[in-house]
């Protein structure tokens, strides 16, 4: 019988040891005294099913590698958005960056399908 196992948020992944082929992304050693070894709750033989990357911290430039690198695959997102203005003012104000977002989003979403 599989079980799934879920880490916390951790700061780095450092130390770990992965193996793969056709049948998946294997954890084939975590190091000893490494950050993983001590804060990742993972195994000799895990499969990695999933990886989330949080963004609260990453650089511009990090973020831009990362999104490129994860283009050919399925990605989910999390996003954070403001809500709409109340004002005719505050709706000139947001138009031209909601226009940036959208744009962005769309691009994403293209390069997704």
């Amino acid at each position: 019988k599989e079980i799934i196992v879920k880490t916390v948020k951790e700061v780095c992944a450092e130390g770990l040891i992965v193996s793969g082929g056709k049948d998946g992304i294997f954890i084939k050693d975590v190091k000893p005294e490494s950050p993983a070894s001590k804060h990742l709750s993972v195994k000799e033989g895990d499969q990695i099913l999933s990886a989330t990357v949080y963004f609260d911290n990453v650089s511009y430039e990090d973020a831009l590698q990362i999104l490129e690198h994860a283009q050919p695959y399925k990605v989910a997102f999390c996003l954070k958005r403001k809500p709409p203005p109340r004002t005719q003012e505050d709706a000139e104000t947001m138009s031209q960056a909601s226009s940036e977002v959208s744009l962005t989003l769309y691009l994403l979403h293209q390069c997704l399908q």
